[in-house]
């Protein structure tokens, strides 16, 4: 296997390092703080016998951090029936008022980044258009016809990351029931 692909994330951040990922501003608010960590993006390319709709899928294998010095779409290792490439890099931001959905993303089962894709019709590669940990934007990216949206693991880095900001952003809501009142029944 490529080392690429296999080689095991590292939390390698010092909390200076880590304060450096909030230093952004949202651009439609600059009062609003986001933080951002470029991710590379590794797809595979699977050949597809016996189809007379489709000769291949593409699978999105894994996000790995920070961008390699590799060119889109570059064959990082060849398989049997299939071809791993670098898809390129995006950039994961988080943003404060997003806290809940990325709490819950940490919170289940098995906790995801979120890679969207876009068949693109005249070329031979698909569209990387971005990648989330929010679940609530994963969403409504399912709803968008074309796009792909594919979960992958999320690793112990950017896990970390993830908890550090939601650590310092959330802020529990508290959670009001509508009470029925007795007149109710009584008409």
């Amino acid at each position: 296997m490529n080392p690429l692909i296999t080689s095991p994330p590292q939390d390698h951040l010092s909390p200076d390092e880590g304060k450096k990922h909030f230093s952004i501003t949202d651009p439609v608010n600059p009062s609003t703080p986001i933080a951002q960590l470029l991710i590379g993006v590794v797809v595979r390319k699977r050949s597809i016998h016996h189809n007379v709709w489709a000769t291949y899928s593409w699978e999105v294998v894994s996000v790995i951090e920070g961008a390699p010095e590799l060119p889109p779409w570059s064959v990082i290792e060849n398989e049997q029936d299939a071809e791993i490439y670098y898809a390129g890099h995006t950039p994961l931001r988080l943003y404060p008022y997003e806290t809940d959905t990325l709490k819950d993303n940490l919170e289940s089962s098995n906790p995801s980044v979120y890679v969207f894709l876009r068949e693109d019709q005249e070329g031979e590669f698909p569209a990387l258009i971005g990648a989330t940990v929010c679940t609530g934007e994963a969403q409504a990216h399912a709803g968008i016809e074309g796009d792909r949206v594919e979960a992958v693991a999320m690793s112990p880095l950017i896990s970390a990351w993830v908890h550090r900001f939601v650590s310092r952003y959330h802020v529990e809501q508290p959670v009001y029931k509508r009470q029925r009142t007795q007149n109710r029944h009584n008409r």
